[in-house]
């Protein structure tokens, strides 16, 4: 059976709500952060965009446009993001959304579809090399979608994560 060539499961129209929400109203922050990690975000921009949100969080910071602009020149990553104007269109014309939990959700959702997919890249490798029983594979696979379900592992997190766990 052939593999054929799909995108990876996202959402980057609800990636870029729920950041632009953010930026509309920091508050929002507390509750997604509580559901979504930076790996959850499909783009690395966007995955960038939140780490920094954390970093303002943390010191207790407003976050805005201009907090995290400066935030990311701090770290050397805003033009790694395309710089203030893809900033600023984040939140440009978009309502206030009291609410974001299911957008947030779809993101938590596309996350957790990445990682099974490298967890069945990983047991398919593991089951080719045939270096382990069948028995050992399962038991292994068994533990990787565990983790998963228990929200220990996301997006691209989990390739380390499972690379870490075959070298044990």
């Amino acid at each position: 059976m052939a593999d054929f060539k799909k995108p990876m499961p996202a959402n980057v129209d609800a990636e870029r709500l729920v950041i632009g929400s953010i930026l509309l109203d920091d508050s929002l922050y507390t509750s997604t952060a509580r559901v979504l990690a930076p790996e959850d975000f499909f783009l690395e921009k966007h995955r960038r965009i939140f780490a920094r949100m954390a970093d303002l969080y943390d010191r207790g910071e407003h976050i805005d446009r201009v907090a995290l602009a400066e935030e990311l020149m701090r770290k050397d990553q805003l033009e790694s993001i395309d710089g203030f104007s893809y900033l600023a269109s984040l939140d440009e014309g978009l309502p206030r959304i009291p609410n974001i939990d299911g957008y947030v959700r779809i993101i938590k959702d596309k996350s957790i579809s990445r990682s099974i997919i490298h967890i069945c890249a990983e047991i398919k490798r593991r089951c080719l090399d045939y270096q382990e029983s069948a028995e050992e594979i399962c038991a292994a696979a068994e533990e990787m979608l565990l983790q998963v379900q228990h929200g220990r592992i996301f997006g691209d997190a989990t390739s380390t994560a499972i690379h870490n766990q075959a070298l044990q």
